[in-house]
């Protein structure tokens, strides 16, 4: 667990664009002028507390939705499903997956990720949320080196898989 955790952190810090790194100090600024304030405002308790819960709100929304805005529009990119398949001989699930690059810059290393979930249409809140937090298997694929409008295919393919009941699928896709 630890060093999954230490992978997607040396990832992250060695594909980041300059512009998530200025969003970052944007959202740590933000952060020390509320905290700023609220020591200004140390003599009146409450007023001095909503002040830093905003702050510190504020700072991880900018942080949040930054990083989705510039995903979505600096790190454009289109993924789809080509083609499914269920493999009876081998007990499989095959996807064929099509990501292509729709930014302006070439893609280093794209992670692709694949989860299946089973879908009850009788299934009641709680166990709709554990089926969703608790996919049924999950594959992820990695392509290097995506150009300008190039567009790669990959085979994701799910083994051990008894197909019983409906099944969702969800792509995900980070590309740097």
């Amino acid at each position: 667990m630890a060093d999954q955790i230490r992978e997607k952190i040396l990832f992250y810090l060695h594909y980041l664009y300059t512009a998530d790194y200025v969003l970052f100090a944007c959202a740590v600024v933000v952060f020390f002028l509320f905290l700023i304030l609220t020591i200004l405002l140390r003599n009146r308790a409450f007023l001095a507390s909503l002040t830093l819960i905003f702050g510190l709100g504020l700072s991880v929304a900018l942080g949040v939705y930054g990083f989705k805005f510039i995903d979505t529009h600096l790190r454009a990119r289109q993924l789809s499903i080509l083609n499914e398949q269920f493999l009876e001989a081998s007990k499989s699930y095959v996807l064929d997956v099509s990501i292509k690059n729709l930014s302006n810059h070439d893609f280093v290393r794209c992670n692709i990720n694949a989860k299946l979930f089973k879908e009850d249409p009788n299934a009641n809140f709680i166990q709709a949320i554990r089926s969703y937090l608790l996919p049924l298997d999950k594959q992820d694929k990695t392509i290097d080196n995506l150009a300008i409008g190039e567009s790669k295919t990959q085979r994701v393919n799910f083994k051990n898989f008894s197909q019983d009941g409906n099944i969702s699928i969800i792509l995900n896709s980070e590309c740097f």
